[in-house]
């Protein structure tokens, strides 16, 4: 089949031989890849600095990339669009039921805000607090743009069912349900409550020097958005769902383990009654304009009543221990 190096022979020599173009262009993209080798081996980082390359390495690898893109385009001609690529199970679960031609106008998209966004993240300098707060107003930006544009190519319908697949709050809801079965409409719910937290935290200041404010607000957002999960799923699999995604929540249920008695009802109480607490006493400590006597006897009444509840959920036996 392989006509010498004439490309465009062992092309057309694969289709009449009845080859798919996603197994021709695997093909073909491995073969004008190994024509560029040399050019990417002198532009890449050494290897201990793979995971972190500079901007100008970052760029000189995009630009290589668009012009091997560019030539591997040239030989396929129309068997290099996405929708002729992917296998029917891969598009449906990140593109639905679109048409070829949305298929490949999303692709563009997403194309070039990945390489937006690796160059963007490439080279980072200075302070780390400053560099993490400066990334995710990029990410957000960045997801902004996006939708926008996505806005332009599909009806409102689409872009919803878009989203469902593919946007931040979906990959976050596939994370924290990676090790629980759940139905599509389970699925759905706990999107909806993941949008619920990222629009009620979007403009929060989480990195730094936080606010008692924004402590409050993220806590408060945080039970909501548990509330909300815990309403969409059966409780087996919503005490499962908590103790897979969340490190507190399955410290909290092994400390406990020894007594039967506690209900999980009553270990997802002290759970957010932890929480609470928590964010009780962050917002206690940094309120610098009470006086240190008064806030120091506010935080043993703080405590006492946090006390009180544990003993109240968990039984005197339990609560000792805890």
């Amino acid at each position: 089949l392989h006509s010498g190096d004439d490309l465009h022979a062992m092309i057309a020599n694969l289709r009449a031989a009845g080859f798919p173009p996603r197994m021709i262009r695997a093909m073909v993209e491995r073969m004008v890849g190994d024509q560029f080798a040399d050019r990417y081996a002198a532009v890449a980082p050494p290897y201990w600095k793979r995971y972190y390359p500079t901007r100008e390495q970052v760029a000189a690898k995009q630009k290589l990339d668009e012009e091997r893109s560019k030539a591997v385009d040239a030989l396929l001609g129309d068997d290099t669009r996405p929708s002729a690529n992917l296998h029917l199970a891969d598009r449906r679960a990140r593109y639905g039921d679109l048409p070829d031609d949305k298929v490949d106008a999303v692709a563009r998209i997403e194309h070039d805000y990945e390489q937006v966004a690796r160059e963007a993240r490439a080279g980072g300098v200075g302070n780390m607090v400053d560099r993490m707060s400066e990334m995710r107003d990029q990410q957000a930006l960045l997801e902004q743009q996006r939708l926008a544009d996505l806005a332009a190519v599909l009806t409102p319908e689409e872009l919803e069912e878009y989203k469902l697949h593919n946007s931040i709050a979906a990959s976050q809801a596939m994370s924290r349900l990676r090790s629980v079965d759940v139905s599509e409409a389970e699925f759905e719910a706990v999107y909806e409550a993941q949008q619920s937290y990222d629009d009620a935290t979007a403009n929060l200041k989480m990195v730094g020097e936080v606010s008692p404010d924004v402590v409050a607000k993220q806590g408060a957002a945080m039970n909501a958005f548990n509330d909300q999960v815990k309403a969409a799923l059966p409780d087996d699999r919503f005490y499962q769902y908590l103790e897979t995604s969340d490190f507190r929540y399955a410290q909290l249920t092994k400390s406990l383990s020894a007594f039967p008695t506690v209900t999980p009802d009553a270990t997802y109480q002290l759970f957010k009654l932890q929480q609470d607490t928590q964010v009780a006493l962050s917002m206690l400590y940094q309120d610098k304009t009470i006086p240190q006597e008064q806030r120091n006897a506010q935080r043993i009444q703080l405590l006492g009543t946090a006390s009180e509840k544990v003993d109240a959920l968990l039984g005197p036996e339990a609560a000792a221990a805890y």
